[in-house]
């Protein structure tokens, strides 16, 4: 009997849910992943493949960490809120990583930090009603049906950038990814009363690293031309899981199992950033998702949803103040752009969601020019895996801030 309820229990998991309260996009795989942008170009819609920033770096392309000839040290919080019509809300309120850097001469550059990769949180319920199996009375079984997710993955970081040429640069960096996603379904059974209530906790330990590769290519067409390109390579993954299930008020039942030869996603940007005029920057950008194998073992028994290929193509336009101007707003920089997004989670039917999102953003540089207060909003919206399923509104910001020392070389650029 104890089996057959497991298999119950399994079977009613595995039913598309016909409704929920919030975002289910994080739930399927390692979670909704994130580019580790910086809050500057978060306000330009891209995330900076080809975007140099003399002030900040951030691990999107480490071909560029050799453009800061300061020691520096950046760091950024974010906030978030997603709803959708069915009345889901999540808010999220979250420190979002650290970067530290400093030159090596005049054209290398190296930096270590901790960055983001991924991240969950959802909270939904449905009732609903099933066929038992293997009844032969057809017995219908009457329940609701609460799966909450919470943890998410991020890395440290450790690489190099390196300038060959006046035009060529490229650079390398080990990502070392750790992580834990948490999941808590409770399924309440109503009729019939001769089955009991049941819980279902499993807590998943990740480990593993990627590889991040990059290059420049500059004055292409004029001498602030630049093209870049990022690669993400996985490397390793190993998963950790421990289950424990609760049939009414019986003690729990462990079950633990580790999990070998997994990939992370393969991740590939492309990115062109040019002057319109003086102050005046441009940057166009795509970034490329291929799903890696079985990362469907951290999604809550819902295998009508697996990942496939996600694409993500932003356009931004920045205007730079003057950095040398004495009165604070003259130093202002003002920034807006669009990002369109198809995300990794995939329907039995090939469907992806899809959202888009406007981005706007200051940047303040003070002290001596050399540090700055970014702000960063955006406004969105994002459709369903299927049709008929609640659009989700996003709105937030980011806050970030970058303090550059003169420790190891002289001079300060004048340019933004």
């Amino acid at each position: 009997m104890r089996y057959l309820q497991h298999l119950i229990f399994i079977l009613v998991l595995i039913f598309p849910l016909t409704g929920y309260s919030q975002s289910i996009y994080s739930s399927v795989g390692p979670g909704d992943i994130t580019l580790p942008s910086t809050v500057r170009t978060a306000g330009m819609g891209v995330s900076g493949v080809a975007l140099t920033d003399l002030r900040q770096i951030s691990l999107i392309n480490p071909a560029l960490w050799y453009k800061p000839n300061l020691t520096g040290m950046s760091t950024k919080i974010l906030s978030g809120q997603y709803k959708n019509a069915d009345g889901g809300l999540t808010n999220r309120l979250a420190f979002d990583g650290f970067t530290f850097h400093f030159p090596v001469g005049t054209s290398a550059g190296v930096a270590l930090g901790f960055a983001p990769y991924s991240n969950v949180g959802y909270n939904f319920r449905r009732t609903s009603q099933e066929i038992i199996p293997g009844v032969h009375s057809a017995d219908t079984l009457n329940y609701s049906l609460k799966t909450t997710g919470s943890g998410g993955i991020g890395g440290t970081f450790l690489g190099f950038g390196i300038q060959f040429s006046r035009r060529i640069a490229f650079g390398a960096a080990i990502n070392m990814l750790i992580g834990e996603i948490n999941v808590d379904h409770n399924m309440v059974i109503s009729h019939p009363t001769t089955y009991s209530s049941r819980e279902v906790l499993r807590q998943s330990n990740i480990f593993g690293s990627t590889l991040i590769l990059g290059g420049t290519f500059s004055q292409i067409a004029q001498s602030t031309d630049n093209f870049g390109i990022r690669v993400e390579i996985p490397l390793s993954l190993t998963v950790n899981q421990e289950n424990k299930f609760y049939t009414g008020i019986s003690s729990a039942e462990v079950v633990t199992d580790a999990k070998d030869g997994l990939s992370w996603p393969f991740q590939m940007g492309v990115g062109y950033s040019f002057q319109l005029r003086p102050q005046w920057t441009t940057v166009f950008e795509t970034n490329i998702w291929s799903p890696g194998s079985n990362l469907n073992i951290f999604s809550p028994g819902q295998n009508q949803y697996t990942l496939g290929n996600g694409y993500e193509l932003g356009i931004g336009l920045e205007y730079t103040g003057d950095v040398n101007s004495n009165q604070w707003w003259n130093r202002l920089a003002y920034r807006t752009g669009l990002q369109w997004q198809q995300y990794l989670v995939e329907s039995e039917t090939g469907n992806h969601p899809a959202g888009m999102r406007w981005l706007g953003g200051i940047g303040l540089p003070y002290g001596q020019g050399a540090n700055r207060l970014d702000l960063a909003v955006y406004y969105g919206q994002r459709s369903g895996v299927k049709p008929g399923d609640p659009v989700e509104k996003q709105i937030g910001f980011q806050i970030g801030i970058s303090v550059s020392e003169l420790w190891f070389q002289g001079g300060i650029r004048n340019n933004y």
